[in-house]
């Protein structure tokens, strides 16, 4: 059972990480570029958290997983 798991998410996983990963730096790179008060920098670093959230939560479970 674990090892089907293993086969079917692991490719929607890396998936996952590599689309997040590319968002975070593009995320990265237009926070960089805002002016510090514009309207713009909540919505776009409220995406990012999400982003950050979205990588650490899977690694999070699997941490748990593998220390129980």
């Amino acid at each position: 059972f674990a090892k089907l798991n293993n086969d079917i998410f692991s490719g929607v996983i890396f998936m996952q990480y590599t689309v997040s990963s590319l968002v975070l730096c593009m995320s990265t790179l237009r926070l960089s570029q805002i002016h510090t008060f514009s309207p713009t920098l909540l919505s776009i670093f409220l995406y990012f958290v999400s982003m950050i959230v979205q990588i650490f939560m899977p690694c999070f479970a699997g941490n748990q997983i593998t220390v129980a």
